[in-house]
């Protein structure tokens, strides 16, 4: 399943870039769709304080859930042509797991996300240093 890999590939690349702190690498990632509704300055946000929970100690993703399809509609702000909805489970360092939802849509022939939401266990804010 080539798809499944290359949706995959697109959010294991939004998480490292998240990990390691690079906002505007992981807003590369997000179609021109998206980035009309979402600035850089909001991904930002999310790499300090409280929300970078998320994305600390990262270590890989599993789909477990794909439906690709065609979407259609008549409002330009949602997902347009080949859409992929997505679910599956995040590993992160100290055996930690999460999950996440996303939606991506094809363009110019590549996956770009239009949204994602990750979830980290409640637990594992415990783990996070004074310092952060």
């Amino acid at each position: 399943m080539t798809e499944k890999g290359d949706v995959e590939a697109v959010l294991d690349q939004f998480m490292t870039a998240m990990e390691s702190k690079n906002a505007e690498g992981a807003y590369s990632l997000f179609s021109s769709r998206a980035k009309r509704q979402m600035r850089l300055i909001e991904i930002e946000s999310w790499l300090s304080g409280s929300d970078f929970v998320l994305f600390e100690g990262y270590e890989s993703l599993n789909v477990v859930a794909l439906n690709i399809g065609p979407v259609y509609s008549t409002d330009d702000d949602q997902p347009q042509g080949t859409v992929a909805r997505v679910s599956g489970s995040v590993k992160y360092i100290g055996g930690y797991e999460g999950g996440f939802q996303a939606t991506l849509e094809k363009e110019a022939g590549e996956w770009k996300l239009d949204h994602i939401r990750v979830n980290a266990p409640p637990n594992k804010s415990d783990t996070r240093s004074e310092d952060d």
